[in-house]
């Protein structure tokens, strides 16, 4: 996928994701030296992250732990912190940022979509799609939830999209979504929706298992390392590489083994994989308890912010950002589990986007100036 390609160019030491992320925090970098001014809410919800970035430069002064993938995920982090200041400014100096990503998510929604079906016909699988589509969708659960559209087939057929493309987590993410904006949309019927959509999906997920073999094998076939209900599970080799990434996690759980250290464990043990699909568990073998802790705090902060401003919200539409927020913020918090979502650039310089649209959108004074 476009989105994959750039991995697998190599510029140098770099791949060509590894420079445009960094050319994205340098321009980053460069609007916000150019228009000096952070809101509170801003600051708010990043200074946790710049702490995480601070704390992986102190490990890696420190431990001298010096890898690619380690200064790659520094560079994320801090592109991250950068695309939440310049959103938000821009959205707090103009108020059209919101309008412009509304108008582009139905084109990229399409394209997420397009591109699935196809390779659902074509049976190949792209991991990054699924996690992708997440995004457009917490956006059409928030219009659903506050009642500004209703979307409730949409998402219900995008949910179908992502069990055909057998994407197990994001297609759990994606049923969360659905039910979460049925139950703030009516609270009374809150609990006979959950069980509707529950009914409802049990009963896709029975007739695809009955009648959709690569769906069936996805999760019944492979390394069947997890044993649930007297059902074997496949885990697709992720059971191997966690208890060894947790075993070495557990001879520095402090301070970590360093930056990058988790990817170098798991091409040294001969696994074919890159990433120990789980980011909370990446977070706390390379960088410490220390470390996931600021990350967690990121995530607290952010979502505080984000209730925050929906408190504060005069219109539906403009709450919707906030929900928008608050639902990818869970996309990402949900997929870290069994993904890499926080290292992958296109997935986290959105989350940036949008929470950087929330914090423009939530009154308060600025660090310099008045917004």
């Amino acid at each position: 996928m476009f989105f994959h390609l750039p991995s697998f160019i190599q510029v140098g030491p770099l791949s060509l994701w590894g420079i445009i992320t960094s050319l994205i925090m340098v321009g980053g970098g460069l609007m916000f030296l150019l228009q000096i001014q952070i809101s509170r809410s801003a600051l708010r919800i990043t200074w946790p992250l710049l702490a995480l970035v601070g704390w992986a430069l102190v490990l890696l002064l420190v431990t001298y732990h010096i890898t690619l993938p380690g200064v790659q995920n520094v560079i994320v982090w801090t592109g991250v912190v950068l695309t939440i200041w310049v959103a938000a400014w821009e959205q707090v100096r103009t108020q059209s940022l919101s309008r412009l990503i509304g108008g582009i998510m139905p084109f990229v929604t399409l394209y997420l979509c397009v591109y699935g079906t196809t390779t659902v016909a074509v049976g190949f699988q792209d991991p990054s799609v699924p996690l992708l589509l997440l995004i457009p969708m917490g956006f059409y659960a928030a219009q659903h939830a506050l009642k500004v559209k209703d979307r409730r087939w949409l998402l219900a057929a995008l949910v179908v999209l992502l069990m055909l493309m057998r994407a197990r987590t994001p297609m759990a993410i994606g049923f969360v979504l659905l039910a979460l904006a049925e139950i703030q949309r009516s609270p009374r019927l809150a609990w006979l929706k959950v069980v509707g959509i529950g009914g409802s999906a049990l009963a896709v997920f029975a007739l695809l298992i009955a009648y959709y073999e690569p769906f069936r094998v996805a999760f019944f076939e492979g390394d069947n390392a997890v044993q649930l209900g007297g059902l074997a599970l496949n885990t697709s080799g992720r059971a191997y590489l966690w208890s060894t990434v947790w075993a070495s996690f557990l001879e520095s759980p402090w301070y970590g083994q360093g930056l990058g250290a988790s990817a170098q464990l798991i091409r040294a043990i001969g696994s074919q994989a890159e990433h120990p699909h789980n980011d909370y568990l990446r977070l706390m073998h390379d960088m410490g308890l220390i470390g996931l802790g600021w990350w967690i705090l990121f995530a607290l902060s952010s979502y505080g912010l984000v209730r925050l401003g929906l408190r504060q919200a005069l219109h539906p539409d403009e709450a919707v950002w906030h929900v928008t927020a608050r639902n990818a913020l869970l996309v990402i918090s949900l997929s870290m589990i069994t993904d890499n979502a926080v290292v992958y650039a296109f997935v986290m310089y959105p989350l940036g986007v949008l929470l950087g649209i929330s914090a423009g959108f939530t009154r308060s004074t600025s660090r310099r100036g008045t917004p």
